[in-house]
């Protein structure tokens, strides 16, 4: 899944390198295709913190992936913890080996670090915040822009998109007690909810 901006020569290179495109907005004159990323914390073995709130604390250290965009957003949430800014391996080791409290990352990454470190926890909590990933499209390239819309339209509104969401993530993030939402087409969704019975 995309985890930061990926740059691709044309759409259909992002589409064929199997990166699924959850949600479009046109930005003016300029295309921009975004992922919804929710940011989840992995703590540390033993970890006794319950609440995101707890994680706003100058004796907790949080991990977080250097030149991500948890490293840029995460201070702002909690500008009392002190953090480390490690490669992605680094930062996971330093939570199983107890160097840091806690983990800020994508809820995308959880589940093989949860399989592979059985002793580390997710905090059982809201997303601490949700990031968008972005892709740029190429200015005034009015034919892909109206293709994109129109397949994401199509893939969003035939379940396509919230099937996939739910077998690559959304699946094993619930069973880890995360919340994760995918993407509906909100039309459907309510002509389904004003079809059903009170």
């Amino acid at each position: 899944m995309l985890q930061s901006v990926l740059i691709f020569p044309d759409a259909r290179s992002a589409i064929i390198s199997g990166e699924h495109v959850l949600l479009g907005q046109k930005v003016g004159r300029l295309r921009l295709v975004k992922v919804a990323e929710s940011e989840v914390v992995l703590l540390k073995p033993n970890s006794t913190i319950t609440s995101s709130a707890q994680l706003n604390d100058p004796n907790v250290t949080i991990a977080v992936q250097i030149g991500s965009s948890q490293e840029a957003t995460a201070p702002s949430f909690f500008p009392k913890a002190k953090f480390k800014s490690l490669e992605n391996q680094a930062a996971i080791q330093d939570v199983v080996t107890g160097r840091s409290d806690a983990y800020i990352l994508s809820e995308f990454n959880i589940k093989p670090i949860k399989d592979a470190n059985p002793g580390v926890s997710v905090l059982k909590a809201p997303p601490v915040f949700v990031d968008y990933n972005t892709w740029f499209m190429p200015l005034n390239d009015t034919k892909a822009q109206l293709w994109i819309t129109n397949w994401l339209s199509y893939q969003i509104s035939h379940g396509t998109l919230q099937t996939q969401w739910d077998k690559w993530i959304g699946n094993d993030a619930r069973a880890l007690g995360l919340q994760t939402i995918p993407i509906v087409d909100s039309w459907t969704a309510s002509a389904v909810t004003l079809g059903q019975k009170s």
